[in-house]
C-alpha cells in the first residue's frame, strides 16, 4: 500500500504534537 504524502505528513504532525504535549 503506499501512502499520500498529505496523509505521511499528517501523521508526523500528529507524532509531533504529541510529543509537544507529553512534555
Amino acid at each position: 500500500k503506499k501512502k499520500k504524502k498529505e496523509e505521511e505528513k499528517a501523521e508526523e504532525e500528529e507524532k509531533r504534537k504529541k510529543k509537544k504535549r507529553r512534555r
